[in-house]
């Protein structure tokens, strides 16, 4: 996912998956905080990755990659479960 909003500055990407954070990019508190924190969680949980890239004034973008499970990959003779 992708937008062309206002962007995370490079101070705030580390914190943007902790609990509670909420970028300071923005003039008022906007919503609780957990959002990206439970997003993290689950995509832990699953074993997948979210990786973030982003820009002040141009973009941020998300990339959400999920592996398969081992029966969607019963036909790849390469993968071992």
């Amino acid at each position: 996912m992708e937008d062309n909003g206002k962007g995370i500055p490079k101070e705030d990407i580390e914190h943007i998956f902790d609990r509670y954070f909420s970028s300071k990019s923005y003039n008022r508190k906007i919503g609780s905080g957990l959002g990206l924190d439970v997003v993290k969680k689950l995509t832990d949980i699953i074993n997948g990755k979210i990786e973030l890239e982003s820009e002040v004034s141009k973009y941020t973008k998300f990339t959400l990659t999920f592996l398969k499970t081992c029966k969607e990959k019963e036909d790849d003779k390469d993968y071992t479960c």
